[in-house]
């Protein structure tokens, strides 16, 4: 998935259904998301 996938990024909830599913059935470490309260937006980094 790492190659074809940089970022996702969710600022609602569809982007956080979208980031479900994607790491369903990945290898999503815990430490690769991330939430920024300021901006309310949540991401996976690879």
């Amino acid at each position: 998935m790492s190659k074809y996938l940089a970022k996702i990024i969710a600022n609602d909830q569809e982007g956080l259904q979208m980031i479900s599913a994607c790491s369903s059935g990945a290898k999503v470490k815990v430490t690769d998301i991330k939430y920024l309260a300021s901006n309310k937006v949540f991401f996976v980094i690879n």
